[in-house]
């Protein structure tokens, strides 16, 4: 039997979309509407993306079995989601409009379920499309073109023939040129004086301020970070920043109130000739929606004070694992 929490949650957004839906689309306008609604209304799961193989197993399988209570979506908080329920999801919806679809698992020695779409020719003959909402959350949410709507298998849409669709849909691409320009910003405003860390603090205030980022979920929100670093710095440096996950456990396992942490690594020879590593650390404020610089001992007693482990059990810069109680 079917939640009927998750059903009473689904039918409201599902209600609220196709309430607001374009007349006169066609089969793939409607798909590509739906997609790029329902790409706003959800995120990951941390709890999946940062979980161990057992809490993996334990989520999947939960969801699965829809055991997961889904509760009524609020307009300021998305759902967690993970491939297997947003294909669902999707699948669903699709059949409100009168498209075929079915979830699909490209590789079989790979649980990752994406969406085939049945979309008929002007003659009635189906072809068979891709979709993978589950990774073009991010894209959607800032406004960006997405990378895995009919882009995959043997149809694919041609990006400018879903250009001319998306502006038909009101959907436009301004998240690209903000980007671009935030991150043209921030290259011209490094000085030849400045240390790598005064580099990395301006460069997560730019990302902080594009369009978007505040409203982002824990792992849309990390990726976008990664990709406007990797775009504002060279490879020199870049090798010497370090992005690490902290969280804290919950009673029944799961994990928990991650904390994303950056470091910026700094070596310099001292008057004896030796070389002298210098740590700027940088961790995100879930209150101001940014990050914020904080010193190593502040940090350490961070993490032994609200019993925080690190994901992946990698270590800290600068931090030793003595310094961290266990």
């Amino acid at each position: 039997m079917r939640d009927p929490v998750k059903i009473r949650y689904f039918h409201n957004a599902v209600e609220k979309l196709l309430c607001n839906m374009p007349k006169d689309l066609n089969e793939i306008e409607k798909a590509r509407y739906i997609y790029l609604n329902l790409g706003l209304l959800f995120c990951y799961d941390e709890r999946y993306f940062f979980g161990n193989s057992k809490m993996q197993s334990k989520i999947y399988h939960n969801i699965k079995n829809e055991k997961i209570d889904y509760k009524e979506i609020k307009e300021k908080s998305k759902k967690r989601i993970i491939c297997i329920s947003m294909a669902d999801f999707f699948k669903t919806v699709l059949s409100n409009v009168g498209i075929e679809a079915k979830n699909y698992q490209p590789d079989l020695l790979d649980s990752h379920t994406i969406t085939q779409m049945f979309i008929p020719d002007e003659n009635g003959n189906k072809h068979i499309y891709l979709a993978d909402l589950n990774n073009d959350l991010k894209f959607i949410q800032l406004k960006l073109p997405t990378r895995n709507f009919c882009s995959l298998g043997e149809n694919i849409i041609d990006p400018v023939d879903l250009k001319k669709i998306d502006q038909r849909l009101n959907y436009n691409y301004t998240g690209v040129y903000e980007i671009q320009n935030s991150i043209e910003k921030v290259k011209s405003s490094f000085s030849k004086s400045a240390t790598l860390g005064e580099k990395l603090k301006t460069a997560l205030e730019y990302a902080s301020n594009v369009s978007g980022v505040k409203n982002l979920a824990l792992v849309e929100r990390t990726s976008f970070y990664k990709y406007f670093l990797r775009h504002s710095f060279d490879r020199k440096d870049l090798s010497k920043i370090r992005n690490n996950i902290i969280y804290q456990k919950s009673d029944n396992g799961f994990r928990k109130n991650f904390l994303p942490l950056y470091t910026a690594i700094e070596t310099k020879k001292n008057f004896d000739g030796k070389n002298v590593s210098n740590y700027t650390y940088f961790i995100y404020s879930n209150e101001d929606k940014k990050f914020n610089e904080i010193s190593k001992n502040d940090l350490i007693n961070l993490i032994n004070e609200r019993n925080f482990s690190v994901y992946n059990f990698e270590s800290i810069p600068g931090i030793k694992d003595l310094e961290i109680s266990r």
